[in-house]
């Protein structure tokens, strides 16, 4: 269970650091997966990739998976921190209550 997991310390990074590697794939801090930094990385990154992700936060039943991103195109985020901002909603195998 994710609650149950030790916490993982924040390392802060400088602006010049997002600034030299905002185009790259970098492993994520919680789950050691590579992790996209912006839309287009997600999309050539993929469902299968998505699924991985859910299924190590155990976000997503093992048995289920992600066929399908959609990425929001009328409504585009341009404020917020370091990361880029976008929104997207995901297709799967199975439809459950929840989902």
């Amino acid at each position: 269970m994710e609650w149950r997991r030790p916490p993982v310390a924040w390392r802060p990074i400088t602006i010049d650091n997002v600034t030299a590697n905002h185009r790259r794939t970098g492993v994520g801090m919680f789950y050691n997966l590579e992790f996209p930094w912006t839309e287009s990385m997600l999309m050539d990154m993929g469902p299968d990739w998505l699924t991985k992700a859910f299924h190590a936060a155990g976000t997503l039943d093992r048995d289920n998976k992600i066929t399908k991103i959609i990425p929001e195109k009328k409504l585009k985020i341009t404020t917020g921190n370091n990361g880029g901002k976008f929104l997207f909603d995901v297709k799967y195998a199975k439809k459950r209550a929840g989902l």
